[in-house]
């Protein structure tokens, strides 16, 4: 292939990029499916940066949620953290849950440790009082899972491990101290 050539595809792949984020700025979710089917990981970021950053009320976040979910999308960072920075607004079970699980789809284990300390906290302060210790520790193993086994082994996979037995074990307490 000619240089010219290289240059022109170079160009178009350029253009297409910008186009997809244009798109995205405009709350445009299919951009991300168009992104995702150029297999282009740092074009998927991008794309679903803009559309987190368009996501200005929980409700356009829960539609972003839904759409990504159901096209079984790649979770990055962003929004796992405008995720949990939602559910910490308006914890309930079913937000718990679904904070839970974004912060394990995005396969970065701080983000999940993160959330699992929100938990814990928003549990102590009384705020999911529908979820009982039993469930809470379930579900924080239960999504563990969802993590790569590469995120698992990591450094922070460690430091997540160690919270874990910990949380594991301040529930256990607290479903003592219930019976």
């Amino acid at each position: 292939m000619a240089e010219a050539e290289r240059e022109q595809l170079r160009i178009a792949a350029a253009e297409r990029a910008e186009s997809l984020v244009s798109r995205a700025r405009q709350n445009d979710r299919e951009a991300l499916l168009e992104a995702h089917l150029l297999a282009d990981p740092a074009l998927c970021d991008r794309v679903l940066d803009e559309l987190v950053a368009q996501s200005n009320s929980d409700q356009e976040l829960y539609a972003l949620m839904s759409f990504v979910a159901r096209n079984n999308l790649s979770v990055n960072r962003n929004l796992a953290q405008a995720v949990v920075s939602s559910w910490r607004r308006n914890p309930d079970r079913k937000s718990t849950s679904k904070a839970l699980h974004f912060a394990a789809l995005s396969d970065d284990p701080d983000i999940y440790r993160e959330a699992v300390e929100t938990a814990l906290q928003l549990w102590g302060e009384g705020k999911i009082k529908s979820v009982s210790p039993i469930e809470l520790s379930a579900l924080f193993d239960g999504e563990f899972w969802v993590l790569s086994s590469r995120s698992r082994s990591s450094g922070a996979g460690f430091v997540l491990k160690r919270r874990l037995v910990n949380a594991r074990r301040e529930l256990k307490s607290a479903a003592s101290a219930v019976q």
